[in-house]
């Protein structure tokens, strides 16, 4: 495989200084070799004002790749031009969140987004897919390890229906880099699905969200065992999160370097 750098621009994330936008959700420029995607939208407050201010033009992407269908990253899609979309199967479903202390709230992609999938190209991704020769979309990611990441969501109001969230996709860069969403499946499910996919490819970095906002100390320290097992040196985290676990984090790996990017912010990895 080739071995290029990707560059990185943050669009939306929960951390912006002025004059951008900041929102709850996510998005991220992804460049490489003349390939440029945009890997999901955010909740859409932000999309369109922060891609103007970092000096991107919609139609300069050549497609979206969501990395599952919550509306805090499926939900600026409504905003772009028709452009191709990659993302996991039935990403579009219906889904609710029930947090304790919070009403239940209908999180899945929204209606304007929904129509926005049907008027473009979507590739479903049903098994791990080359989408240039430096980058690779990982899904499905099986649930093996038992990792407890996916939060009080649900496929019906009543939560009776768990929602397993097997629609979600990574990324991995041939150098080695792992891109995530939120990680709902897990670090330790998400990085043993790309080393059964591209077993070739040493992890080496990590950029995206890892869902550990109001985390157990256990589920952090078994986070960060994960990342110290699997040699990754190199963490630009941000989204779900949260800023205790990334402190933590820090504490418990000395030795990577761990870095919080905000909307606007650009970056190169492996």
């Amino acid at each position: 495989m080739y071995n290029r750098r990707m560059d990185i621009t943050v669009i939306s994330d929960n951390g912006a200084k002025a004059p951008y936008r900041q929102e709850h959700g996510l998005a991220l420029a992804l460049g490489t070799e003349g390939n440029r995607f945009l890997f999901d939208t955010g909740a859409g407050e932000a999309l369109t004002e922060n891609l103007r201010l970092t000096g991107f033009e919609p139609t300069e992407f050549g497609g979206v790749i969501l990395s599952h269908g919550h509306d805090d990253h499926s939900g600026g899609l409504h905003l772009l031009p028709p452009l191709p979309l990659v993302c996991g199967r039935a990403a579009g479903r219906t889904r609710f969140s029930r947090h304790p202390d919070r009403p239940v709230r209908e999180n899945g992609m929204r209606a304007a987004d929904r129509a926005w999938t049907d008027a473009t190209s979507v590739r479903v991704l049903t098994a791990p897919t080359r989408l240039t020769p430096t980058l690779t979309a990982i899904a499905p990611i099986p649930r093996i390890t038992g990792e407890g990441t996916g939060g009080p969501f649900f496929l019906d109001a009543e939560g009776t229906r768990p929602d397993p969230l097997d629609d979600e996709c990574a990324l991995l860069t041939s150098g080695g880099t792992v891109i995530q969403g939120c990680c709902h499946a897990g670090l330790g499910n998400t990085l043993a699905a790309c080393a059964r996919s591209c077993p070739e490819v040493p992890i080496r970095a990590f950029v995206g969200g890892l869902h550990l906002s109001g985390a157990t100390p256990k589920r952090i320290a078994d986070t960060a065992a994960r990342i110290e097992q699997a040699g990754i040196r190199t963490l630009w985290l941000m989204h779900c999160t949260g800023p205790d676990a990334v402190a933590e984090l820090r504490r418990l790996l000395p030795a990577c370097d761990i870095r919080t990017p905000s909307v606007g912010d650009a970056f190169s990895c492996p």
